[in-house]
């Protein structure tokens, strides 16, 4: 089945342009993998991305994602809520002073409740902390429906959009 959908492409460019209150509940908090754990990013990508498409790893293998998680430019950060795992994100470090937010979800129970517009400004502070001068993302019409919404809270400005078709027969 071939789909049609559009693919925005977002940046940050200063932590001052960060709109999100930096003030956290105390029932939210993050903690920093300090060793890679492919089992972690893979778990939180299929029950995350399950209901919104996410497919481009959907298929690795565990060689793959033990690859992938191992990369020293990779940070892994997952989110508690209450004290349970509620979703995570990676921090993809790559040339120039650039961190990319490579994924960044809730599980689907954990969705509704506020988390989603912290996870992303703390995110944001962590990859600016890190050095980053731009920090950048990419969502799609298929993904969450509060996504796009949230970055633009957070203070992502879109830079590029782009319409994609993808056969998804095979996914």
């Amino acid at each position: 089945m071939i789909r049609e959908y559009t693919v925005c492409y977002l940046e940050i460019n200063d932590l001052n342009d960060v709109t999100i209150n930096p003030s956290i509940p105390d029932n939210i908090q993050f903690r920093r993998l300090t060793e890679p754990s492919p089992l972690v990013n893979q778990s939180f990508y299929l029950k995350i991305g399950g209901d919104w498409d996410w497919v481009d790893r959907k298929l690795w293998t565990t060689g793959q994602w033990q690859h992938y998680a191992e990369q020293a430019e990779l940070e892994t950060w997952v989110v508690h809520y209450d004290g349970s795992p509620a979703g995570y994100f990676e921090l993809l470090h790559e040339p120039k002073q650039t961190v990319q937010i490579a994924y960044l979800g809730l599980l689907p129970e954990y969705t509704g409740k506020g988390i989603g517009s912290y996870m992303t400004g703390y995110a944001i502070r962590q990859a600016f902390t890190s050095g980053a001068k731009r920090v950048w993302l990419s969502t799609c019409s298929l993904d969450h429906p509060a996504a796009l919404k949230t970055y633009l809270k957070c203070g992502f400005k879109i830079v590029r959009e782009e319409i994609v078709r993808k056969d998804f027969s095979d996914e």
